[in-house]
């Protein structure tokens, strides 16, 4: 389980946008691995291995439109606008391992100072979007028995990679007052940071997984805000499916922001 949250400022003059992006969830529960040799457990199966799991990630996502030459009127009709994005963002996996002897834990941080990547709207309805950038990895441990976290050496991953396909697909009420929108996105997550991911023959711990995604959008007449609902699927080493389920707020704007600031008049601190 895991909530997510996604901000979005947009700048007063309508070519960029910032977003915060971030969320923190893990396994409900604990996760058991049972020793099936039945010789070895008196009463029923033993518990070889428990695993409880913490996932967090934060990321910073700014856009920036790119503007286009002098010529613009006269350009390709499949050349949409396009913009250029750099997202730094870390996750953290931390994981606890508890055996017959006790717990031991084990802490990994992904650290993306660098990805860069840019947006194309193939046409009002399509967009494609590509991130790529370094990795450094972080890992500490704590063994049975010990009060704090060795911190190993930053360590240069594989290269850091997203692709996806999105586009939009509106539809209609009998009503046709309450808006809904959907959204079917195709992606590509260069990762192995959580152990999904496509192995092709001779090609094994390489590949990361595939994601298909569909999401639908309700906003009633005359309102800001918007439910939201989502299935995603994502193809690795076996299939794991994802409901998904939130508001849309309204986005934040820049102007407004300076228009909402008092003034100060002077004194305090």
């Amino acid at each position: 389980m895991r909530l997510q949250i996604a901000p979005t400022l947009w700048f007063s003059d309508g070519g960029g946008r910032v977003r915060l992006l971030g969320h923190v969830g893990g396994l409900v529960g604990s996760r058991r691995d049972i020793d099936p040799r039945p010789q070895l457990a008196a009463d029923g199966f033993d518990v070889a291995i428990a695993e409880r799991r913490l996932d967090i990630g934060l990321a910073l996502d700014g856009a920036v439109a790119l503007p286009y030459p002098v010529l613009a009127e006269a350009r390709s009709a499949h050349l949409g606008r396009a913009e250029l994005r750099w997202r730094p963002e870390v996750q953290i996996r931390r994981h606890a391992y508890t055996r017959d002897v006790g717990e031991e834990l084990v802490e990994r941080t992904m650290l993306l100072p660098l990805t860069v990547g840019a947006r194309w709207h193939l046409s009002p309805r399509q967009r494609f979007t590509f991130y790529i950038g370094p990795r450094f990895d972080f890992i500490a441990h704590r063994g049975v028995g010990e009060d704090a976290l060795r911190r190993g050496q930053p360590l240069i991953g594989a290269l850091y990679g997203e692709a996806w396909y999105d586009i939009d697909v509106p539809l209609r009420t009998r009503d046709d007052r309450t808006r809904i929108n959907g959204q079917l996105s195709l992606g590509y997550v260069h990762t192995r940071f959580d152990g999904l991911g496509l192995n092709v023959g001779p090609v094994i711990g390489f590949l990361g997984p595939a994601i298909v995604r569909w999401a639908m959008r309700f906003r009633p007449p005359g309102a800001r805000a918007a439910v939201q609902a989502g299935l995603a699927a994502s193809f690795g080493e076996g299939l794991a499916v994802t409901l998904e389920l939130g508001v849309a707020l309204p986005d934040l704007q820049a102007s407004a922001l300076r228009r909402a600031r008092p003034r100060r008049t002077g004194g305090g601190s």
